[in-house]
């Protein structure tokens, strides 16, 4: 192959004859763009006002980009990572992660023949360190969210946690937070594809801050932001109604008056923490949403030849093909 690399909406790549007992077979291999993102995981359950504990928000799925090259004839698989459960009740067992994205198939590019987004970690419920060692994604990979802010207590290690962004591995889900010596904390937010969930800080009932949720980045494909983080639970009696959800599908925490919102689908955002309030379904935590693919291809190499039902547009000399489920894409 040549060592120049071209994108969709130009000449192919390479064009590759072989030779089979005197019959010549013309292959062509052409470049797709591709963004895809696992589903987001769901957030954790928040308390009532008595206890101030506020749920995390929930990591974003994890979000990959770039460009593969096909051959015609091969037939590639996309799947669409699930959307992680909320948790809705403090007796349960923790919100459930994201499931992974993948784009399956023989690459011509690429040993592998798989390419894989993983899912959000999940929110918890308060912050202790079996917690903070359960809001990763799938297979452990996943990097964090937000923090709990420092403190000693039952419900709250003296410990606090801002992680990376969440890359290919999945946003790690915000811990909870937690009552303290009459102070009150939301929970941290989920991680963001594009950026760390942010850690609340401690305050006197309405007083303590929001912890926003990471934001996701934006497709080369589309130019649409995926991969939001959730939003951190608010803390004991606030009820605001601000949206703490990170840009690309990012839920917003509950609070004592609303519930925490979903990740938005096919976003593989997260969901929002629940919130520290008098009112039990304020209290649980948001399931993420759902993952997506995009593929982009220049529009003379599209083969029209898909399942799943993608949504195709066009954009200049190319085709754009958005999964909102899984299917498959023959080049």
């Amino acid at each position: 192959m040549s060592g120049v690399i071209q994108t969709a909406g130009q000449t192919p790549l390479s064009s590759r004859f072989i030779g089979r007992t005197g019959i010549i077979d013309h292959q062509i291999i052409y470049p797709v763009m591709y963004t895809l993102v696992g589903g987001g995981g769901g957030g954790g359950f928040g308390g009532d006002v008595s206890t101030g504990a506020a749920g995390g928000g929930g990591g974003s799925g994890g979000m990959i980009q770039g460009i593969f090259y096909v051959t015609t004839g091969q037939t590639y698989t996309i799947t669409l990572g699930g959307a992680g459960s909320g948790k809705s009740s403090d007796s349960d067992s923790y919100a459930g992660v994201g499931g992974d994205s993948d784009i399956a198939g023989t690459f011509a590019d690429i040993a592998s023949s798989e390419l894989i987004a993983y899912g959000g970690g999940r929110g918890t419920n308060h912050c202790t360190t079996a917690d903070h060692a359960n809001a990763y994604g799938s297979q452990k990979k996943a990097t964090g969210g937000g923090g709990a802010p420092t403190g000693t207590n039952a419900y709250n290690v003296a410990y606090s946690f801002i992680g990376a962004p969440g890359s290919s591995q999945g946003g790690g889900g915000g811990c909870g937070g937690s009552y303290n010596d009459n102070n009150f904390a939301g929970g941290g937010g989920g991680g963001g594809a594009g950026s760390a969930g942010g850690a609340p800080t401690m305050g006197n009932g309405p007083v303590g801050a929001i912890a926003p949720g990471g934001d996701g980045l934006k497709s080369i494909c589309n130019g649409t932001t995926y991969g939001g983080g959730g939003g951190g639970g608010y803390s004991n009696y606030r009820s605001s109604t601000e949206n703490n959800g990170g840009t690309g599908g990012g839920g917003a925490g509950g609070n004592n008056g609303n519930n925490a919102a979903a990740g938005t689908a096919n976003t593989g955002g997260g969901g929002g923490g629940g919130g520290g309030a008098s009112t039990a379904s304020n209290r649980n935590g948001a399931n993420g949403g759902t993952g997506v693919c995009v593929l982009r291809m220049a529009t003379s190499f599209y083969t029209g030849s898909t399942s799943g039902s993608p949504t195709v547009s066009n954009s200049g000399l190319d085709t754009i093909l958005l999964y909102t489920s899984s299917g498959t894409y023959v080049a």
